[in-house]
């Protein structure tokens, strides 16, 4: 059996130590030179180069750092955290106020209602109490079908079976307690 010589596999990294040496001070090389002439354009001083030849430019093994990111779910449950800790409105107070003097210009077209301060506030509170506790109850009925996400659907029969359960007259509560539901 004839012995072959074995031939070195060529590194597709810096060769010299000279150049090893450019590539770790971000020094280009003349292959990216002229890939950097190809991909540039010069507009008034300034040199634009685009997103494919800024990838080719930078040297392999530079040590470019990729942005960090966040497992999914993370920012989410961080963001929950916050909004549970502080005690501020999530409507913003302009935006309700207007809603609320479009809602009645509809049921009194005069426009001479007026409001306090402290009654916008307490509607606004209720209000959101209100939609917060709907979407608990929203909440609920998407963990009974075994979702995580909450869908329309769920809003609907929460916002259903709330209104069904309220008494006005105390007939349901006779009704519901007559056929052993309370």
């Amino acid at each position: 059996m004839v012995r072959t010589p074995q031939t070195k596999t060529r590194s597709r990294g810096a060769k010299t130590p000279a150049q090893k040496k450019a590539v770790v001070q971000g020094k280009s090389t003349l292959a990216n030179k002229q890939a950097q002439k190809k991909t540039t354009k010069d507009t008034g001083g300034k040199t634009i180069v685009s997103a494919k030849a800024r990838k080719s430019i930078a040297p392999s093994g530079s040590g470019v750092k990729k942005p960090h990111r966040f497992r999914p779910g993370t920012v989410a449950l961080r963001e929950i955290r916050k909004y549970q800790k502080h005690v501020n409105l999530l409507i913003p107070k302009l935006s309700f106020s207007r809603l609320v003097r479009c809602e009645i210009m509809e049921i009194n077209p005069k426009g001479d209602t007026r409001f306090t301060t402290g009654a916008l506030g307490a509607l606004h509170e209720a209000m959101e109490a209100y939609v917060v506790s709907r979407f608990d109850d929203a909440n609920l009925l998407a963990i009974h079908c075994k979702r995580v996400t909450i869908m329309p659907k769920d809003v609907k029969l929460a916002v259903h079976v709330h209104n069904d359960l309220k008494c006005a007259d105390g007939e349901y509560d006779k009704e519901l307690k007559s056929n052993g539901i309370f």
